[in-house]
């Protein structure tokens, strides 16, 4: 599963954007204000054993390890302070060491190289096999190979991306305040939006489809999917909601976020059911195996067979899982970790 990726040397950065979060109309306040203080977001992509850049890991995965043996978080070295843009691959982890420089870092530590500049706040991070994807603040979604050089705008929108999901083909993309969901080829191209949700925030694909949380409002929200490449009719899994927010996939099952608990829903609907509480403020869910992991002010939580482990107590932001573990950002303090063997 291993690849090797040449280290580049001058790299070009990103063209600079136009604007930068503090500079977001007020129609965006609410949203960024439920996202977090500091424009916090999740980091879902990807399901079950895929990890966060869609690729299956095989049962001889590192993290796979993790459910049946002793795991530890460990420090891989600093980050953007409040960064909530993470991602993993095999190899590298991907992330903001300061507020304009997206970097990578080998996923067992050492020296990290930058990828892409921007003067804009990331909102989420995305990865495939061959690109790092990331929204920005304003109305861009950009992307840079992994392996280093030039970075190119994928999507421009009239409205503010907040979480960002990949298909082999696609990119789809949360516009949350305008309530909205978008889709773009990868190659620069034109883009489907898909009009009257309320409020979508939590996004994720499987093989088959794209899902997302419609928040609502007053009890109405819902869980909705729709083929993958194919906005056109998307389908209502599970409704009257009471402000769902946060959403990742297991093999069978939908995981989602609604205040302070955590609930299953099967993949072919039906009623929810609240497996965990007393969640506190939570920022990222994503699903690997039988585990689903919680990033938020409680700290890094594993839930697995019913209970939940603190794996980090500290306030943990972004966070994604790969095959060889799941990363995550500190929230107050400048830190990016990683849980593994």
């Amino acid at each position: 599963m291993s690849r090797s990726l040449c280290k580049p040397s001058a790299l070009p950065a990103a063209p600079r954007g136009r604007g930068c979060a503090s500079l977001l109309p007020s129609s965006v306040a609410i949203t960024l204000a439920l996202l977090s203080a500091a424009c916090d977001v999740l980091t879902v992509v990807g399901y079950n054993d895929v990890g966060s850049n869609g690729k299956r890991c095989g049962p001889a995965a590192p993290l796979l390890a993790c459910d049946q043996a002793a795991c530890v978080v460990q420090e891989m070295g600093p980050a953007r302070v409040g960064s909530t843009a993470v991602g993993v691959d095999d190899d590298f982890a991907y992330f903001f060491r300061s507020a304009t420089d997206l970097s990578r870092m080998p996923i067992e530590g050492g020296d990290s190289v930058d990828l892409a500049t921007t003067n804009e706040y990331s909102m989420q991070m995305a990865v495939d096999e061959h690109h790092v994807y990331w929204t920005l603040s304003s109305n861009e979604v950009w992307r840079v190979p992994k392996a280093g050089g030039a970075a190119e705008r994928v999507l421009e929108v009239f409205g503010h991306p907040t979480t960002i999901a990949l298909d082999d083909t696609h990119v789809y993309v949360a516009l949350t305040d305008s309530n909205q969901l978008v889709m773009a080829p990868k190659k620069p191209g034109k883009a489907t939006l898909l009009s009257g949700q309320t409020a979508p925030l939590g996004l994720a694909t499987d093989a088959d489809y794209v899902y997302w949380v419609n928040q609502g409002s007053g009890g109405d929200g819902q869980i909705m999917r729709a083929p993958l490449g194919d906005l056109a009719d998307p389908e209502v899994l599970a409704s009257q909601l009471n402000a769902p927010a946060l959403l990742t996939l297991g093999a069978a099952q939908i995981y989602f976020t609604a205040g302070t608990e955590l609930f299953e829903l099967d993949k072919q609907g039906g009623k929810p059911r609240a497996v965990l509480d007393g969640l506190g403020e939570t920022k990222g869910l994503v699903a690997f195996s039988d585990s689903v992991y919680i990033s938020g002010m409680n700290g890094l939580q594993r839930f697995r067979d019913g209970k939940a482990t603190l794996l980090e107590a500290r306030p943990v932001l972004a966070l994604a899982a790969g095959c060889s573990g799941v990363v995550a950002t500190i929230w107050f303090e400048s830190g990016l970790i990683r849980f593994s063997p």
